[in-house]
């Protein structure tokens, strides 16, 4: 048990970090091409809340449904 709840802290941690990296991309990209301010208060904070939302709740929910399928048979 301590191993599955090491093991989804660290992927947990691992995604957080893609998140970010990606988010860091996404803004300096949107940056060199010349993106206005509307850009970042609406486009990129909905994105950036989307993912984070999205990514958090996956490996959760991965768990969740795999612990479902082995305690059913």
């Amino acid at each position: 048990m301590k191993a599955k709840i090491l093991m989804l802290v660290l992927a947990f941690s691992v995604i957080l970090f893609i998140d970010y990296f990606l988010l860091v991309i996404i803004g300096c990209t949107a940056c060199a091409v010349g993106a206005e301010e509307s850009f970042y208060c609406i486009v990129f904070c909905n994105l950036a809340r989307i993912l984070i939302v999205v990514t958090t709740l996956l490996p959760f929910g991965i768990a969740a449904y795999r612990s479902i399928n082995t305690h059913k048979s």
